[in-house]
């Protein structure tokens, strides 16, 4: 049942995530145009240089495309921890081999998460500091970004450790996910 409700949860933070990233992009994508119009259209006057290299900025779509391939491939591996865990009962084996799945692909996939999401993080810092030419105040605040990332980490953790943990009694009491020596 946990393990329901840790996938239910990780399929809901992947949705938000991806809701954030879109808002951002979308804010985003009107900035140039803004800039172009109006150069003080943020507050203060942005120099034209800044302002056409605001138009092109592949860094910045490249990880917004590798921060939503991340968050596609978490949505993969909890919809695939869902439909394991609803399917209890049916069929052990087959449930034991998509578990075996699960918890191999899930290091992966919370690695490339974390490390998309921070370099999203980072160029769209970047993007609007140059956009508006003000460096927003608490930004070098890093003992609460570590605080995050480890919240972060540890919430992804958990279902693998889980799974990890359990046993069956068809396997001789030992959880078969984990070799025997």
């Amino acid at each position: 049942m946990e393990l329901a409700v840790l996938a239910v949860f990780a399929i809901l933070a992947n949705l938000t995530f991806f809701g954030v990233l879109v808002q951002q992009m979308h804010e985003s994508s009107w900035v140039y145009h803004a800039l172009m119009q109006n150069p003080r259209s943020y507050g203060r006057e942005i120099d034209p240089v800044t302002i056409a290299s605001l138009g092109n900025r592949p860094l910045y779509w490249t990880a917004a495309i590798v921060f939503g391939s991340a968050l596609a491939f978490g949505m993969f591996l909890a919809i695939h921890l869902l439909v394991t865990v609803s399917l209890v009962d049916r069929n052990r084996m087959a449930e034991e081999l998509r578990l075996i799945q699960y918890r191999r692909w899930k290091p992966v996939g919370i690695a490339l998460t974390w490390a998309a999401l921070t370099w999203f993080g980072h160029e769209n810092f970047d993007f609007w500091v140059d956009a508006t030419r003000h460096i927003p105040q608490g930004s070098d605040n890093y003992i609460e970004n570590i605080i995050i990332d480890a919240a972060f980490i540890s919430l992804a953790v958990l279902p693998w450790w889980l799974i990890g943990k359990r046993t069956w009694p068809e396997f001789g009491g030992h959880t078969p996910l984990v070799q025997k020596k």
